[in-house]
């Protein structure tokens, strides 16, 4: 009786079907029809099959789409005709010949009904029908053994014991829903269920992203030479780099100018030209030069000097790209490389400063613990295991592996200076510079997918 507010009420098969010859000698009476408290109205029923799938009106009920997705449904021998709805009532499906197939309606004492037009039949949908119409109309849970699929991204390697535990409310627990975590009754002995999967994570090798190369240049003009002289100095970079000054010459003291300190990529993706313009006051004179000095951090000073004929007029001198990178030869050069890896691993970055076949090259080793620990360590690199030597990593601070996805994302930077003999009296040429990035996993036997694993190896380009 829903007038009493107790439960909820499904229907099904001859609910709303008057025959035509009998009236409802198939069909509920009673205060369920009386009092409308279902979704249709009696209707005469038609006989065969009901054809699928049907005209689905309100895909996203929760009697079409609970737990189950209603997509198709099936009716033997008769099925319902063409019912008027109640006041209320709602169709969320007809036939395909527009005869009402699934019917809801709720009262306003909140009690509900369902209603499924049809001879029951195990094809199609019927059974997730049922199963929603249930979980509907009583507005209730449904006890269900569904294990409903969860996604977990592991960090780096190792092998890992997965615990799915299961228990149902016979065994000594409850479920507290606002820790979301079992709470054991103690009223009852506890028992839960275990079932292990073992899960094998290989080791992924470290990943360096990218590397650069510069340093930083303050550029100046001196000039002497008669009074009025005037010169001007440009830097002019494929990178949209343009910076001038203008200096003239003043009796008593050299005309200087100078460009602000600007950072100078040296590698072949930008080129630069600096160009001093000349213009002298007047034809005469006594040697007018300016000289070109370029200063950089911690006093590194060089100088390039022109002299021009006292009778030139406006001119222009120009230094092209490599001439103006050979200046950072001796000079100090900032190198920094941005790698990451998805473990907790320490991670060290390895810069030889030389060329592959050097007996003894110059390196610098920095490591950085997870979860951001930074040393250094001087351990000395053969260069017969170049480039998968490892590095001296200290375990003991990072000896532990984590399931959770922590990655480690470090951007290292090193300083080094080049002697200006390294090119002797021989011509300009490219410079390498080796990068190893190295997990603490490198040489430890967990698998990988590399032949080496545990290492990631780039190099950068300084061109002189």
């Amino acid at each position: 009786y829903m007038d009493l507010g107790r439960g909820g009420v499904i229907t099904w098969m001859a609910t709303y079907d008057l025959s035509p010859y009998y009236g409802d000698v198939f069909a509920l009476v009673g205060r369920y029809i009386d009092d409308d408290y279902g979704a249709f109205e009696q209707e005469g029923y038609n006989f065969g099959t009901g054809n699928l799938p049907p005209t689905i009106h309100y895909p996203d009920h929760p009697v079409m789409k609970g737990k189950y997705e209603v997509k198709t449904l099936t009716s033997h021998l008769i099925y319902s005709g063409d019912c008027d709805g109640t006041d209320g009532g709602l169709r969320l499906a007809s036939w395909s010949d527009g005869g009402a197939a699934v019917g809801v309606k709720e009262l306003g004492n909140g009690m509900r009904s369902v209603n499924y037009g049809g001879f029951g039949q195990s094809s199609g949908d019927i059974a997730g029908l049922m199963r929603n119409a249930i979980a509907w109309a009583f507005g209730a849970f449904i006890p269900t053994d569904d294990i409903f699929p969860l996604s977990h991204q592991f960090g780096d390697n190792g092998v890992y014991d997965v615990d799915i535990m299961v228990i149902d409310d016979d065994m000594g627990w409850t479920w507290d829903l606002g820790a979301n975590a079992p709470v054991a009754d103690m009223s009852y002995p506890q028992t839960m269920t275990h079932y292990i999967i073992p899960i094998t994570v290989d080791n992924v090798d470290p990943t360096l992203h990218a590397m650069r190369a510069y340093t930083e240049m303050e550029l100046c003009i001196r000039m002497t030479g008669n009074k009025g002289n005037m010169a001007t100095i440009s830097l002019i970079g494929s990178d949209g780099t343009y910076m001038s000054a203008t200096a003239t010459r003043v009796p008593g003291n050299p005309a200087i100018a100078c460009l602000d300190p600007t950072q100078i990529d040296l590698t072949p993706s930008t080129t630069y030209q600096l160009e001093i313009f000349y213009d002298p006051a007047d034809d005469d004179g006594a040697n007018p030069t300016w000289t070109f000095s370029a200063e950089f951090p911690k006093g590194n000073i060089k100088e390039l000097k022109y002299t021009f004929d006292s009778n030139d007029g406006p001119t222009t001198a120009t230094l092209g790209n490599k001439e103006f990178k050979r200046l950072a030869i001796g000079a100090p050069i900032d190198f920094e490389a941005f790698a990451d890896d998805p473990g907790s691993d320490d991670l060290a970055f390895v810069w030889i400063w030389g060329p592959e076949g050097v007996a003894d090259p110059a390196y610098e080793i920095h490591i950085y613990t997870h979860p951001g620990v930074f040393y250094t360590t001087s351990a000395y690199l053969d260069p017969a295991t170049l480039p998968f030597m490892e590095a001296d990593f200290d375990k003991a601070l990072n000896d532990q592996r984590t399931p959770e996805y922590d990655p480690i994302r470090v951007t290292d930077k090193a300083t080094h200076a080049f002697s200006e003999d390294i090119f002797g009296s021989g011509p300009t040429t490219p410079w390498y510079v080796y990068l190893l990035v190295m997990d603490d996993d490198v040489d430890d036997d967990y698998p990988s997918l590399y032949g080496h694993p545990g290492v990631d190896m780039d190099f950068i380009v300084l061109d002189w």
